[in-house]
């Protein structure tokens, strides 16, 4: 994989004005949280009993949450009356 798609695999992660260079980003930073992703991991697999939020990964936290927002995005775009529009939204954040 060139280096530049390697950077860009990376979500939530903007490189700003290059502050890291992109051989980092692609080869460097992989390595780096490569023994947190596996500590999660860890805890998780120990953990599977509890079935819990809190003993899933935080990677799998963040992206199972995507389907309640947008159910609630939708749901919200549904609205007709501003004011209800402006609740429903605050109360979503």
């Amino acid at each position: 994989m060139p280096v530049l798609e390697a950077v860009q695999t990376f979500a939530g992660i903007a490189n700003e004005n290059e502050f890291y260079s992109h051989h980092y980003l692609a080869e460097v930073f992989k390595g780096d949280i490569k023994s947190l992703i596996d500590q999660w991991l860890a805890e998780e697999a120990t953990a599977i009993s509890d079935n819990t939020e809190q003993t899933r990964a935080p990677f799998k936290r963040l992206s199972s949450t995507s389907n309640r927002w947008f159910t609630d995005i939708g749901r919200i775009n549904r609205l007709k009356e501003p004011a209800e529009r402006i609740k429903a939204h605050a109360s979503l954040h």
